[in-house]
């Protein structure tokens, strides 16, 4: 049996007709749309699409909002950092800053290292000029016993062999030098450092200071060089102490993605004051060196640093125990050892420093032990418990009397915990309270003891017999001193 198409298609088209749109006359069948269908399709994707976009605007909207979360807890905005504070937020905002930004405010990187303008890079050629031009060449021990840093030029003449032109901080001093008039010579290479745009707006803030690239130290100051090579030394002496006493600690990765330190030289105490003034809101006292951590800037007060006398002397002086104490905050964070957290024990945060303040670190310190032990006669010990759980945040709750006490007993607890048997657990304890957070301080300071075998009150007992009592024989006789 055969159907007709033609006559099949009409009956099916007047048994089932075609919808006519709202808004079109039935009578007019050219008014309606061929491609109905399509268009309810293509009307479909568009409100899937508008969904996809809505759904894109709201991940977008909480990592904006996550973002300003980081960023307030970096850099203690409040009152958002308050909200925050000892909650899992605040770790994991801390954990998020250091991995988007490694160290340091995220704002003030990015001001940092945007493009230097036209006027930048004019002022940074004459810096760098000025740079290479008292930059020396050797360092020159003269047969009088002057040693000194300078520019030793070769000169075929009768009256003499060499020129020297030392730079003094600041003016040139010629002086023709026969072969027998040094005793020794020495070529000082400089690493081919670049400095990046944060490091030439550094030097722009310090334009008339004498600048010195020394990898991966940027120092500025009024000196010459034989006084900046001295807190090189010391500053370089100091990391190389603390990589080899952390290295399960050190991450690599960090190590290879580190910024210049920025080092200023004050030769006046009000310009030094004045400028760690600007860093922080309560007033330094006795103090001759202020670091930075998160800005890797460290300022020192030299107005009173004696560079004329015995190498061994110097790093001796007081002003390069505060530098040495200054420089371990420094690079305590740079290293990635601790965190940069007003959370954490005050003991742990000053201890560290306090015991590296001379080369090399060591308990067997006289002035420290006689310093605890006058404190003890006289009774004014901070209770072990308290300190224990005091918290940097918290320093100001001591009294003036109390702080050295402070300081004092923190050093002798870190000292107790650096020591080789004590070490290991030590470290533990640092590790598990960098990747935690310091929120959680005391779940490991507890876990600390654990590893220790020991309890606080024993632990504190421990400390007094093993450090203080071997170190009486080296205790001076004073009259503080004195039973």
């Amino acid at each position: 049996m055969f159907l007709n198409p033609l006559l099949c298609s009409r009956q099916v088209a007047e048994n089932f007709p075609m919808p006519i749109p709202q808004g079109h006359d039935s009578s007019d069948l050219s008014a309606v749309p061929v491609d109905q269908y399509g268009a309810e399709a293509k009307a479909r994707r568009k409100k899937k699409w508008r969904r996809v976009i809505a759904l894109l605007n709201v991940l977008v909207m909480l990592v904006a909002i996550l973002l300003f979360v980081v960023y307030a807890v970096d850099v203690d905005l409040q009152p958002v950092s308050g909200w925050v504070k000892d909650t899992p937020i605040e770790s994991v905002a801390r954990k998020t800053a250091s991995i988007l930004w490694g160290g340091g405010h995220a704002i003030s990187k990015q001001v940092d290292q945007r493009p230097l303008s036209h006027e930048e890079k004019l002022r940074a050629k004459a810096i760098e000029e000025r740079m290479l031009n008292i930059q020396p060449s050797h360092a020159v021990l003269l047969s009088n016993g002057v040693y000194q840093f300078g520019r030793l030029r070769e000169v075929k003449k009768e009256d003499h062999d060499f020129v020297f032109t030392h730079y003094d901080g600041a003016s040139f001093k010629v002086t023709p030098l026969y072969r027998q008039d040094i005793r020794w010579q020495n070529p000082v290479i400089f690493d081919d450092n670049r400095l990046s745009n944060r490091d030439w707006r550094f030097l722009m803030d310090f334009e008339s200071y004498n600048a010195y690239n020394l990898a991966p130290y940027l120092i500025v100051t009024k000196r010459d060089f034989r006084a900046t090579h001295l807190f090189y030394i010391a500053l370089d002496q100091l990391e190389d102490e603390l990589k080899q006493d952390f290295a399960p600690l050190l991450d690599d990765k960090v190590l290879r993605n580190l910024d210049a330190i920025q080092v200023v030289m004050f030769e006046k105490p009000e310009e030094f004051l004045a400028a760690t003034r600007d860093r922080q809101q309560r007033e330094l006292v006795n103090a001759t060196a202020f670091s930075l951590p998160q800005e890797n800037r460290l300022y020192i007060d030299v107005s009173e640093a004696g560079f004329a006398g015995e190498t061994t002397k110097v790093f001796t002086s007081l002003v390069f125990q505060r530098v040495r104490h200054e420089g371990t905050h420094l690079f305590l964070y740079r290293l990635g050892i601790t965190e940069y957290a007003k959370e954490l024990p005050f003991w742990l945060v000053e201890g560290i420093p306090t015991f590296y303040e001379i080369a090399p670190a060591t308990w067997q310190r006289p002035d420290r032990l006689a310093l605890i032990e006058g404190l003890k006669r006289q009774n004014k010990l901070i209770e072990w418990e308290t300190l224990l759980h005091l918290q940097v945040k918290d320093r100001d709750q001591l009294k003036d009397a109390s702080i050295h006490a402070a300081y004092a007993q923190s050093w002798l607890l870190t000292a107790y915990l650096l020591r080789p048997e004590n070490r290991g657990a030590f470290l533990v304890y640092l590790a598990s309270l960098k990747e935690s957070g310091a929120a959680k301080h005391e779940e490991h300071l507890q876990t600390l003891m654990n590893n220790l075998k020991t309890t606080p009150s024993k632990l504190f007992s421990d400390i007094e017999n093993d450090i203080l009592k071997s170190g009486e024989d080296s205790i001076p006789i004073s009259p503080q001193t004195k039973p």
